[in-house]
């Protein structure tokens, strides 16, 4: 009987499981780069220029608010407003969550050489998600190059 116990606690346990070491080392890397970089510095994101009513995962989500901020990469392009088909590697966002004004968690986004990898973190700096989560993607893939929160440049030519 604590054999089959045991056993399911360990099964239950690596089924819940969705980052591997690796991905934690990655996590703890970027937490760390990115409070380096002192990421509140970074421009925000446009149509974030401001705390905003973030976008809700499902029916019933409470509402989420969130300060969204990009790197110089991101600046730069968003700047010469050329057409893209993907955002650039080295691509890299910021998120700060709150639920009124409560800091719920912070989230990043990275764009590598093999595509983009999701982290979130406790406030505390506690990796909950990290790597290429099934949870991140199933939303990302709605955005442009895995980007929901705004749109690749619109770049009109002048006639």
């Amino acid at each position: 009987m604590k054999l089959s116990l045991v056993a399911l606690l360990v099964f239950s346990f690596l089924s819940l499981s969705f980052m591997t070491l690796k991905d934690v080392n990655d996590a703890d890397e970027l937490y760390a780069r990115i409070n380096e970089l002192n990421y509140k510095q970074f421009a925000r994101a446009p149509g974030f220029e401001e705390r905003t009513l973030a976008i809700q995962h499902n029916e019933g989500d409470q509402d989420m608010y969130v300060d969204i901020y990009m790197n110089e990469v991101l600046e730069k392009v968003l700047e010469a407003n050329d057409p893209i088909e993907q955002w650039p590697v080295g691509s890299l966002f910021v998120k700060e969550a709150y639920r009124d004004e409560e800091f719920m968690h912070i989230l990043a986004s990275e764009k590598l050489e093999d595509g983009w990898v999701f982290m979130q973190w406790r406030t505390d700096g506690v990796a909950e998600f990290a790597g290429k989560p099934q949870v991140c993607l199933n939303c990302h893939m709605k955005g442009d190059d895995m980007v929901r929160a705004f749109r690749f440049p619109q770049y009109q030519k002048s006639k």
